[in-house]
């Protein structure tokens, strides 16, 4: 059976789908690589080293999901398809880690809050001691606001929620102007002689 020109060109995969699934094992691996850090390597999460270590991890594990997205779709998207289909990949996969790091927290073992805080506190001091700057916020003020972060109330979740669409929402603009391969086209310098 013959296929017509039609057929080679149109690609019947939506490209969401692949987005959010991509987006889900992306959100598993980070919480894989938490729960590994948390309790086999605890030290590991007052790095800054780990921290940009893993930073580069996530950018090279979605730069492999985005180019993953564009070859399961024929190889070409446009700029709409690959900043859509990024930011879902993106956001999916946050989403992921953020709801449970919160079910984590207050329900499976209720010390991570307490470790993550004493951490972030240690790193704000080291930081203001490294940069010899001293700075009028208090570490009250710190553990409040790490307080809200590791217990949100409704209008705390709706706002982690809302920040991290528009950080997303800003890489995905960038992965979208990186990865988009629009189709060639068919129409020659022959054809437009002929016109």
């Amino acid at each position: 059976m013959k296929k017509n020109n039609m057929d080679e060109f149109s690609v019947p995969t939506d490209t969401k789908k692949i987005a959010l699934i991509n987006g889900s094992i992306l959100g598993v691996i980070n919480i894989v690589t938490l729960l590994f850090v948390f309790y086999v390597l605890p030290k590991l999460l007052e790095s800054f080293i780990f921290s940009l270590v893993q930073l580069l991890i996530g950018i090279g594990l979605v730069v492999y999901f985005c180019l993953h997205i564009r070859r399961k779709i024929g190889g070409y998207w446009s700029f709409k398809e690959a900043l859509s289909s990024s930011f879902i990949l993106l956001f999916q996969s946050g989403l992921i880690l953020f709801f449970f790091t919160l079910v984590f927290g207050r329900f499976i073992d209720p010390s991570y809050p307490v470790k993550m805080k004493a951490i972030a506190i240690a790193k704000y001091v080291e930081a203001e001691k490294k940069f010899e700057k001293k700075t009028n916020v208090s570490q009250i003020d710190i553990s409040d606001r790490i307080e809200r972060q590791l217990h949100p109330g409704p209008a705390d979740l709706l706002k982690s929620v809302c920040t991290m669409a528009i950080i997303y929402f800003v890489g995905a603009l960038l992965f979208a102007a990186i990865f988009k391969r629009e189709r060639p086209s068919t129409f020659s310098i022959q054809d437009q002689t002929e016109v």
